[in-house]
């Protein structure tokens, strides 16, 4: 249920690394709560670190600066988790109709 989701708990029992993307024109969320679960992250007892990275002129979605986000996931990620445990996504073949 959702509704009883709180990230603060769910940082604290985690040891894995943490990206924060937020955007500078979020209206949704403000930076001080990215900036908090940021902080929790690094002072977990077993921290395998966190970045924070402010997207400029980006809101809640990305949805202007998708290519900003996604470039610094993606930097993230390749920096940060160990090598052969970065998922790759597979493009599943479609299935052609027959011609008739």
């Amino acid at each position: 249920d959702l509704r009883n989701l709180s990230t603060p708990p769910c940082i604290d029992r985690s040891s894995c690394p943490c990206l924060f993307l937020h955007g500078s024109r979020d209206g949704n969320v403000a930076l001080q709560i990215s900036e908090f679960l940021h902080a929790k992250a690094l002072a977990r007892k077993k921290s395998r670190g966190s970045s924070l990275t402010i997207v400029s002129g980006a809101d809640h979605g990305f949805a202007s600066r998708r290519d900003v986000a996604f470039t610094a996931l993606r930097d993230w990620a390749l920096g940060t988790l160990p090598k052969g445990q970065i998922p790759i996504a597979k493009r599943k073949k479609k299935k052609r109709k027959p011609k008739i």
